[in-house]
């Protein structure tokens, strides 16, 4: 997965730095499901899920993590 090459990475090099941001829109596929699973699992302070509610579009996603 994606976070495991970060990790490896941050291990190696102290300036590396990295944030995963994953927007779930309402979507019914279990994307929040997944992601609190693996960040509760691995202890990830990294990943950060944006919850829309709705889909709003990539603006509206964008908007609200800034």
């Amino acid at each position: 997965m994606i976070c495991s090459y970060l990790q490896e990475r941050a291990a190696e090099d102290e300036s590396f730095t990295y944030e995963v941001v994953i927007v779930d829109d309402g979507s019914t596929d279990g994307t929040k499901k997944v992601v609190f699973d693996y960040v509760k699992r691995y202890t990830v302070e990294e990943v950060r899920l944006v919850l829309l509610g709705r889909n709003h579009g990539k603006g509206e996603a964008i908007r609200k993590h800034y």
